[in-house]
């Protein structure tokens, strides 16, 4: 049997941890590697600028941060189950960057979570999730989020 490829998108919350988990219990059955994407929307100056001009969450200094949480602690459950994964940071808002990186690598399936902040919020599906549904070039799997 080919190799799978699963992309998911994380961005530190609750949800996305569920969704790498899912990809953890699930990669070795599906004989499957992972790709686990941080996606960012670097903000667009009005006038020209240099990197130091930046707000600070822009500046560079917390792709540091944003890597060490991937490495450490969310692909915790995909090193735990001895899962081939790779983490990467992506420019571009978190669907468009989620499609992309499906379409580069050839991917079989792409994971996230979906969003449920209140009872309304919980009918629908987020923005991203709706998106990747609508216009992925392979399968979506949206985790739902915890009980409350």
């Amino acid at each position: 049997m080919d190799e799978a490829l699963i992309i998911i998108g994380v961005d530190g919350s609750p949800t996305a941890a569920r969704a790498v988990q899912w990809a953890a219990d699930n990669a070795p059955l599906l004989n499957a590697r992972v790709i686990v994407a941080y996606a960012f929307e670097p903000p667009v100056p009005l006038l020209p600028t240099t990197v130091s001009a930046l707000p600070a969450p822009f500046d560079g200094t917390w792709q540091h941060e944003v890597r060490t949480a991937l490495e450490t602690e969310w692909c915790a459950p995909l090193r735990d189950a001895d899962v081939k994964y790779d983490a990467r940071i992506v420019a571009g808002d978190p669907a468009t960057a989620l499609i992309d990186c499906a379409r580069e690598e050839g991917a079989t399936l792409i994971v996230v979570g979906r969003r449920g902040r209140n009872p309304l919020t919980e009918l629908a599906l987020g923005s991203v999730s709706h998106r990747l549904c609508r216009h992925a070039p392979c399968p979506v799997l949206v985790v739902p989020a915890p009980a409350q």
